[in-house]
């Protein structure tokens, strides 16, 4: 009996288990095409927090985290994700509530790539893209940011200059961009990018000394290069570095 107590119970663990890593969106199992609004939505539905998209190795030496924006159906991430990966790199999403203030979320984020980095032992870079308001989520607190490795950090198509609300009366541009936490502002064409075309003024518009600001073109493999397909355009850039 108690032979088969242990069958049951390792019968259950382990399908348990398979549940869990069949539902789990690794990376590697996201795909493209006519598929990638289903991948999207298993990115979008992980729980909050910063989440491991494959299994973290010592060896790796970079780390690649991906902050998505306002209402992300999570599709215009799979492509940039699976782009900026590679042989040395451990990728994560960073799930969190938008309909908070950014930098809440973007405090929880910090805590966790320490966290994150007590596991990667090897790590020498950190490259974190957030876009839209992913990216407003990442310069709230980009002067928070003193890890001990250099830290890129990438604002994609980011409103920038809403970032001061009365709502969120913490949240401000950083002072700098410096030599071992780099900022990047990619900029959308601003006619062209629907999610800001309708305002007078563009709100990528900013000043953050030292900063790297790159403007997108105008079309993109022979598409509109607009809000969405910023990311891939980005990632494509990133990888060719």
């Amino acid at each position: 009996m108690w032979r088969t107590a242990c069958l049951i119970l390792f019968f259950l663990v382990s399908s348990v288990a398979l549940a869990e890593a069949e539902g789990f969106p690794w990376l590697s199992s996201l795909e493209l095409g006519d598929q990638v609004k289903q991948s999207g939505a298993r990115l979008i539905d992980l729980p909050l927090g910063l989440h491991a998209l494959e299994e973290v190795s010592d060896e790796n030496n970079r780390i690649v985290i991906g902050v998505h924006g306002w209402r992300s159906e999570g599709y215009e991430w799979v492509y940039p994700l699976l782009t900026m990966d590679s042989d040395r790199t451990t990728t994560y999403f960073f799930r969190w509530d938008f309909n908070e203030c950014p930098i809440k979320s973007g405090r929880i984020l910090l805590t966790e790539i320490q966290s994150a980095l007590e596991t990667h032992p090897n790590t020498e870079t950190i490259v974190i893209v957030g876009h839209s308001l992913g990216g407003i989520l990442l310069a709230s607190v980009a002067d928070e940011f003193t890890l001990a490795v250099k830290t890129e950090i990438h604002l994609v198509a980011s409103p920038l200059a809403s970032i001061e609300s009365e709502a969120c009366a913490e949240q401000a541009l950083p002072e700098r961009s410096f030599a071992s936490r780099d900022i990047f502002e990619w900029r959308t064409q601003h006619a062209l990018d629907n999610a800001f075309n309708r305002l007078d003024e563009d709100p990528q518009n900013v000043e953050i000394p030292g900063s790297l600001v790159v403007r997108l073109p105008d079309t993109y493999n022979g598409r509109r290069l607009g809000h969405n397909w910023s990311i891939s355009w980005v990632a494509e850039k990133l990888v060719d570095e």
